[in-house]
Parts: C-alpha cells; structure tokens; sequence
C-alpha cells in the first residue's frame, strides 16, 4: 500500500470527512511499547491521587469498621453472665491507656512509612511525565 505524505496545510484545509476516510485508508502503526507506558501512567496517577493524610484516614476507616465488626460479632456470642478482668478500675484503666498507646505508635508508624514511600511512589510519574513531554 502507497502512503502519501501531506503537508500540514493540506491536513488543515482536509473536512472531517476526508479526515475520516484518510485515516481509516491511512496504515499509521502505533508507536512500539505505547500501550504499556499508558497503563504504567494510569497506574502511576492513580497510585498518587489521593494525598497521604487522605490515604491513612481511608486505611484508619476501614481498620475501625473491621473491629467494630468484630466487636458487634464477639458481643453476640457473649455469655449473660460478663465477668470482670480486674478487680481495680484504675488498673483496668492503665491496660486501655497502654493499648491505646501502642495502636498510636503504630498508626504513627504507618504514617511515616507511607510519608517515605510516596517519594517513591512519585518518581514513576515524574519519568512518564518527561518521556511523554519530548516530541
């Protein structure tokens, strides 16, 4: 199949359907690899669209529906008769402090993982963002 180069002056003053039927006679390949670097793109945005705080308070919702979840399901199987485990509310009190503390170091853990890894995470996008802007 012969393929006929036209000047940009030509393809401007062309109507759509001309465009049409040029493009459907047309045999233009696609660019080798441009598949794989699109889904790499879309993947990259998605991976950053949300900020980080936005990203932990979602993975901190569902950590909470998971254990209310649990709670609800373990407060059904409850016998009538509840017991208590300590006998001194002020040590009860300490036990729930301690547990609270430890799930606070580890949400800030977590936070701080997720604040190092999104450099990471970014530079993806960063080297499409340059490949795709050279023409």
């Amino acid at each position: 199949m012969e393929c006929i180069m036209k000047r940009i002056d030509d393809i401007e003053k062309m109507g759509m359907e001309e465009l049409e039927a040029a493009a459907m006679a047309g045999n233009a390949g696609v660019p080798q690899g441009l598949e794989e670097r699109i889904k790499e793109r879309i993947l990259a945005r998605e991976m950053t669209r949300l900020p980080v705080g936005r990203r932990v308070m979602q993975l901190g919702g569902i950590a909470a529906a998971v254990a209310l979840a649990l709670l609800i399901f373990n407060l059904g199987r409850v016998d009538d008769q509840l017991q208590d485990t300590f006998e001194d509310p002020r040590m009860a009190y300490a036990q729930v402090e301690k547990a609270f503390a430890e799930i606070s170091n580890k949400m800030s853990m977590g936070v701080e993982m997720v604040s190092q890894a999104k450099p990471l995470a970014e530079k993806p996008l960063e080297i499409l963002n340059k490949t795709t802007q050279i023409k």
